[in-house]
């Protein structure tokens, strides 16, 4: 009998973005942070070669939100019980497991490990992945009522990301011959270091990437960001609230063709983005999805694991009996107004008065067109990674 293993990777994000004032039609001036081109120190990151695979399969259509890190956590649970050629494949595709990263600060961060309770997990795999990875083990049934399981599984998902991610166990998904299911599990929530007042929130024009123009809630602010640009993309950080504080970067081409704004995923820009008075003005948006990355593991070289009869998991169960049935994740990420007045006094300038005329203008960055976003930890581990198409 062909038994099997589930991997579910779940990223809820919760960005704070407090909407502000009305963005000037400016020309970007000469002397401007500009980018020289050097590597990040993430270029080779698997993470984002899943994301790029995950989007071209999506036939570069639609927006798109993605945790590499969720995704890739998921995976070194399975890896960590992995032997033989599947542990090869693995190892190829991610690196050798030889130490995890802890999770960054201030991030809700869980991992849980769901086995069947007829059967007996190797001592030594549940006692590295709980010192390894900080996982919890819930003994269940799946033989004898699958389908309580399931409903068991959604709930404590939901619960852990304050229910923005509910019900991604579909019914029928969870069978009688699974054996284990490990589930990483993030949700973040954060207030911007300069917040944008809601009554400076109005309806702009956005021009998808299908050509579709329509009016969208636009958020806008006049402040200091880090910020740099390149001929065809403008870079801006949005600093959370702290000292040590979650940042997102917006990347937003010229025009509407996104690939350069892509390419510099794989650069190295923080460093060289220097404090610029901006005028920004973005909108709010929302976007959740739920993709089975099985196929996309496969495209990186990771063919056994997802193989009956070929994956071996012996560290886990002592047998080569069963393989990973899929891999899910579900994602959200809101910018929204939550928590404005909390936030409302933190670096609030005077907006909305006479400028004089010898002061230089701030750079516009307008994103009335799509833009890529990346979401990173305070130690720049990059958690989050989207392309906002039709926000």
């Amino acid at each position: 009998m062909i038994t099997k293993l589930t991997l579910l990777a779940v990223i809820v994000t919760s960005l704070r973005l407090f909407a502000s004032d009305e963005v000037p039609d400016t020309t970007p001036p000469s002397a401007t942070p500009r980018l020289r081109v050097t590597s990040h120190p993430d270029a080779d990151n698997p993470g984002l070669k899943l994301f790029e695979l995950l989007d071209a399969r999506n036939g570069n259509r639609g927006n798109i939100v993605f945790s590499p890190y969720s995704a890739i956590t998921a995976m070194q649970m399975a890896q960590l019980g992995a032997a033989g050629n599947t542990l090869a494949e693995i190892d190829a595709a991610l690196g050798a497991l030889t130490t995890v990263r802890e999770p960054p600060k201030y991030l809700y961060y869980v991992n849980y490990g769901f086995y069947d309770k007829s059967a007996t997990l190797q001592t030594n795999y549940s006692q590295q992945l709980k010192e390894k990875f900080n996982a919890s083990f819930h003994a269940v049934d799946f033989t004898i009522n699958p389908e309580l399981v399931r409903q068991q599984i959604n709930s404590l998902i939901a619960q852990q990301t304050r229910n923005h991610i509910r019900d991604i166990f579909q019914p029928g998904s969870v069978k009688p011959t699974d054996r284990l299911i490990l589930v990483n599990a993030l949700y973040c929530s954060k207030s911007w270091k300069h917040p944008f007042p809601e009554n400076r929130t109005h309806y702009r024009t956005f021009t998808s990437a299908s050509g579709t123009v329509c009016k969208l809630k636009t958020m806008h602010l006049n402040e200091n960001f880090s910020y740099i640009e390149t001929n065809n993309v403008q870079i801006i950080e949005l600093a959370g609230l702290g000292k040590e504080y979650y940042y997102m970067t917006v990347y937003l081409p010229r025009e509407m063709d996104l690939a350069p704004a892509l390419a510099l995923l794989h650069q190295n820009l923080r460093q060289q983005m220097q404090p610029t008075d901006v005028a920004l003005a973005i909108p709010k948006f929302r976007i959740t999805k739920t993709f089975n990355l099985l196929s996309i593991f496969k495209e990186l070289g990771i063919h056994d694991a997802f193989t009956p009869n070929a994956a071996d998991f012996s560290p886990i169960f002592d047998d080569k009996t069963f393989g990973i049935s899929y891999v899910l994740q579900g994602a959200m990420l809101a910018i929204t107004e939550l928590g404005v007045e909390a936030a409302a006094a933190t670096g609030m300038g005077p907006f909305g008065g006479a400028r004089d005329t010898d002061e230089p203008q701030p750079i516009s960055f307008i994103a009335d067109h799509p833009f890529v976003f990346t979401l990173s930890a305070p130690d720049d581990t990059l958690l989050f990674v989207g392309i906002a198409r039709e926000p």
